[in-house]
């Protein structure tokens, strides 16, 4: 493996709230949807990305065109055992962080001299590359001025009326 990441699939995978609720009635498309981000993640750092998951699925590709290693454990074993099998054979553990928080992962990893990253720090450098073309978008949309002023009006009601004229009225001076 060339210096990247090492990612625990199903622990990075629950902590995107929207991603554990799809998990239960589309598992897949779960993953499915983890691994594109994991592949934005990729391409804006340049770096190789594998994510292992716990058991099998005949129908998901191992690079899904995205350039992301997906790697699927066999039966009796589990990603866990994955993660530390894959870094016993590195030959280079110093250049892989591995993203979980299982407690025995990342003891054993940096037993290997691994970086760790926990799934929920991680999932805090995705989640915002996930929002990116939505902000994007809103950024170049055109501003409406109507709903500018429509706005200022709820603030401030007078908004955009001509003030009145000052008073010129004469006043008195003191002596």
């Amino acid at each position: 493996m060339r210096p990247g990441f090492l990612v625990d699939g199903y622990n990075l995978l629950h902590k995107f709230a929207d991603l554990a609720e799809l998990l239960d009635r589309n598992s897949e498309q779960a993953r499915t949807l983890l691994v594109r981000r994991l592949a934005d993640f990729r391409a804006m750092r340049r770096v190789s990305v594998t994510v292992v998951f716990d058991g099998t699925s005949p129908g998901f590709p191992q690079d899904p065109g995205s350039g992301v290693r997906v790697v699927f454990c066999r039966q009796g074993r589990t990603a866990d055992d994955e993660i530390k099998a894959m870094m016993a054979r590195e030959p280079n553990p110093r250049s892989i962080t591995v993203v979980t928080s299982d407690n025995a992962i990342v003891r054993h990893v940096r037993d290997f001299g691994a970086k760790v990253v926990s799934s929920e720090e991680f999932a805090g450098l995705l989640l915002p590359q996930a929002e990116r073309p939505a902000l994007e978008e809103a950024k170049d949309a055109p501003v409406d001025v109507g709903e500018w002023e429509s706005w200022f009006r709820s603030i401030k009601p007078d908004f955009g009326q001509p003030k009145p004229a000052p008073s010129r009225a004469k006043r008195g001076r003191k002596r």
